[in-house]
């Protein structure tokens, strides 16, 4: 309470857009735009996959939202959040995620969040009927049909595999999720599967019977694809291992993020935590987290504001 941090994630939605819901798509993409302030337009225009993130970044944890990137080697999934909470938490792997990848995940999480419906995340899961309309309004939102096909139409090439590279060369996104997303707004049925067979490992999605956009996808196919994306993509790798070009501080900074860090902050000089809790929850000493509160205000400073 003597933090005094109002008004909540989920007051803010509900003052601002109301009761959002995954049957009604559209409104919950028109709350995305608005507190994200993000534009399909801007992010075509030479914005790096990183700089991205960190915009989406910065724009939620502004709403009291905390978001962690921990490296889970031994797990599987790419990110997951916690709702119905004062400071509601969205939890992203960082093992063999580039920020291409990121990007589709912390807004998939994002609406999870908006949407009050929990899961546990990976962009290619569409068997939960959860996870299949947070897939769709994140795509919606991230590569809006009309504008994402004018795109794409200019870039067009002969094969399945030069057009995807040439779409995915101008966007902060993983060609996974482009190509997905090129069979959808162009209504080519085996468009991806095309796609994939140009591949080195000639990985081939198994549609499910009676909905195109939907695929039977085994673990071996998503370790094979995720492998693909990182090899070809390795932009936005740093700090996921403890880099001896990073400090503690800006270690910290990649992984708490400037909410948690600014919450631990806050906590310690109200006295309502000591030192000893921050290392016993964070395993972090508190002399890091006072150079990390530096450097993530530092950092905020730095990141590029969708307009």
């Amino acid at each position: 309470e003597k933090l005094q941090i109002t008004p909540t994630f989920e007051q803010y939605v509900t003052d601002s857009f109301g009761v959002l819901s995954p049957d009604k798509p559209q409104k919950v993409v028109d709350a995305l735009k608005s507190l994200t302030n993000y534009h399909f337009e801007e992010i075509t225009e030479d914005t790096s996959a990183p700089e991205l993130f960190s915009a989406f970044r910065l724009a939620i944890e502004a709403r009291n939202v905390l978001i962690v990137c921990e490296r889970l080697i031994n797990e599987a999934y790419r990110g997951f959040c916690l709702s119905g909470m004062k400071f509601p938490i969205i939890y992203i792997n960082t093992y063999k995620q580039s920020h291409r990848i990121r990007n589709f995940t912390i807004i998939h999480e994002l609406v999870h969040l908006l949407v009050g419906r929990p899961g546990v995340v990976d962009p290619f899961n569409t068997r939960s009927g959860i996870e299949r309309v947070c897939n769709s309004i994140t795509a919606q939102f991230l590569l809006p049909a009309k504008e994402f096909k004018a795109f794409a139409i200019e870039l067009r090439r002969k094969s399945p595999k030069d057009w995807v590279d040439s779409v995915s060369a101008n966007l902060p996104f993983s060609k996974f999720f482009v190509a997905l997303r090129m069979q959808e707004v162009f209504e080519e049925k085996r468009f991806v599967n095309e796609w994939l067979s140009t591949l080195p490992r000639k990985i081939h999605l198994v549609e499910t019977e009676g909905d195109f956009n939907s695929y039977d996808l085994t673990d071996q196919d998503l370790i094979s694809i995720d492998e693909f994306e990182v090899s070809e993509d390795k932009d936005g790798l740093e700090g996921e291992l403890f880099s001896p070009r990073q400090t503690a501080a800006s270690y910290q900074v990649n992984r708490l993020g400037g909410a948690v860090i600014g919450l631990v902050e806050s906590a310690l000089s109200a006295q309502l935590i000591s030192k000893y809790d921050v290392y016993d929850q964070l395993k972090v000493k508190t002399t890091v987290i006072d150079n990390a509160a530096k450097s993530a205000r530092q950092k905020r400073s730095r990141v590029r504001k969708l307009r």
